[in-house]
């Protein structure tokens, strides 16, 4: 999902809110339709045995060709990775980013090495229009309150910056009990047009036989 930033100027219809305003890009993948050739080109230059070490590696080849893709069309200067965890992207993003902020909550479970600020995605310690890059994958379905993380996201952001997210549509229950949604295009249409993005794209990246692929390994 391919978003811009809006700037509230009061009430307005969200039906003409596109034409209207066009100041920052939003970019949401979730999974759900086809496959692309571009996975297999991912699997024949990462290491086998890299992959091997993840369960989700069937998935990771699936989303990391677009997100790369994305990153290095969209991402610039100070990008803020909201929920980073370990920084998984962090190589992907340095040949295009100035600097990469890396912020997740007190009691996260991944390493804290790689957390460069202490916070939550509905209080993110840095100033309105800060960054030029917002990155958040697969976090919203995490969040009780995900309309409350996007206005956060919004207020940080700067005019005419763009923002990267992931979010899934099919998944097995993870990281209990905090496991609380999963998104459809229009879920996210409607969440993301509610807080003042622009929606430029919604682009789904697997389907019936990657998904039910993945599932067999949590079986």
């Amino acid at each position: 999902l391919l978003l811009k930033k809006m700037r509230r100027t009061g009430n307005f219809d969200l039906q003409s809110s596109i034409s209207l305003f066009s100041v920052s890009p939003i970019w949401i993948i979730y999974q759900t339709t086809m496959i692309s050739a571009n996975v297999f080109q991912y699997l024949q230059a990462e290491s086998m045995f890299k992959l091997a070490k993840s369960h989700n590696w069937l998935i990771f080849a699936v989303i990391n060709p677009s997100l790369q893709q994305r990153i290095a069309e969209f991402a610039r200067g100070i990008l803020l990775d909201i929920g980073c965890g370990d920084k998984p992207y962090k190589d992907m993003a340095a040949p295009y980013v100035d600097e990469h902020i890396g912020v997740d909550h007190e009691a996260t479970f991944h390493d804290r090495s790689n957390i460069d600020l202490f916070g939550t995605a509905y209080a993110i310690p840095r100033e309105d229009c800060s960054v030029d890059t917002v990155l958040c994958t697969d976090v919203l379905e995490h969040l009780e309150e995900p309309g409350m993380a996007v206005d956060e996201s919004f207020r940080v952001l700067k005019q005419g910056g763009y923002a990267i997210y992931t979010v899934p549509l099919f998944w097995h229950i993870h990281e209990a009990p905090r496991d609380f949604y999963r998104y459809t295009e229009f879920g996210l249409k409607y969440l993301f047009e509610k807080s003042g993005f622009e929606i430029l794209e919604i682009k789904a990246l697997s389907g019936f036989v990657v998904t039910s692929c993945q599932g067999l390994v949590y079986v």
